[in-house]
């Protein structure tokens, strides 16, 4: 449809939906790339990526359930014989690892993130026209949402480290 910034919406909300499918990580790739951005944040193992997003939300949140039932169970049984205490153990770090894992993408998933989908948008030092512009940000651009006033929302360019205020309408919310 020739719009950057909705291509990088709709499959950045596909990929939070099935992070597994690799047409899906590589089309969004692609996508962050014509913005200036990437996947994978800076400094982090594309293996690490990959692991951190081998699972779903709900998967992960399936396992952590089956995890928490299993520490139950193992613990009650370690309460009435004194058996299996390295077994409860060894659930109780995996539990707490699995925990760690759904806190982090958890916190991933529920992000403020947006998409610059106007072909070119003024980056303004305060809430209003009337503010000055600070620089112009390229359509396809991934933006952190920070606070909202009116119909103005504050964001950090994740690209440039630039931040500043945006009109709400040349902004689609991921």
């Amino acid at each position: 449809m020739g719009s950057k910034g909705l291509a990088v919406a709709y499959y950045y909300r596909a990929f939070r939906l099935n992070p597994q499918n690799g047409d899906i990580r590589h089309n969004l790739s692609l996508a962050l790339a014509s913005g200036g951005d990437s996947l994978v944040p800076t400094g982090m193992p594309a293996a690490m990526h990959r692991a951190l997003f081998a699972l779903t939300l709900a998967e992960l949140k399936g396992v952590l359930c089956l995890l928490g039932w299993a520490v139950c169970l193992l613990a009650g049984i370690w309460l009435l014989t004194r058996k299996a205490g390295k077994l409860t153990l060894a659930f109780g770090m995996l539990f707490a690892l699995t925990a760690g894992w759904f806190y982090v993408r958890y916190s991933w998933e529920n992000e403020p993130l947006a998409v610059v989908a106007s072909p070119v948008v003024e980056l303004r030092s305060g809430p209003g026209k009337n503010f000055p512009a600070s620089a112009a940000v390229q359509q396809g651009h991934l933006v952190r949402i920070l606070d909202t006033k009116d119909h103005w929302q504050e964001v950090i360019v994740r690209s440039e480290g630039l931040k500043g205020w945006i009109e709400q309408n040349a902004l689609e919310r991921i």
